[in-house]
């Protein structure tokens, strides 16, 4: 009896594992962007924050120098509430 080996072509091999390094790479941007976005949400409500400390502190009254919070300092890119 005689044993035929099978050969694998190279080039499927090769297409199978380009696609999978591809799908990788997608799941691994996808995740990344998601915590990103979630980091910036978290940023921009601890900036609304601050700058809600230093409207506070400015009704009452409290010179600039000695005002907890920040300024809005980014007035026309964040919009608080």
């Amino acid at each position: 009896m005689v044993y035929i080996k099978q050969r694998r072509s190279l080039l499927a091999a090769s297409r199978w594992q380009f696609i999978g390094a591809v799908l990788l790479l997608v799941v691994a941007f996808g995740i990344a962007g998601h915590f990103d976005m979630e980091s910036e949400q978290i940023e921009e409500e601890r900036y609304c924050e601050m700058v809600k400390l230093f409207k506070e502190d400015k009704a009452a009254g409290i010179p600039a120098n000695e005002r907890r919070g920040w300024p809005e300092y980014r007035r026309g890119e964040i919009t608080c509430q």
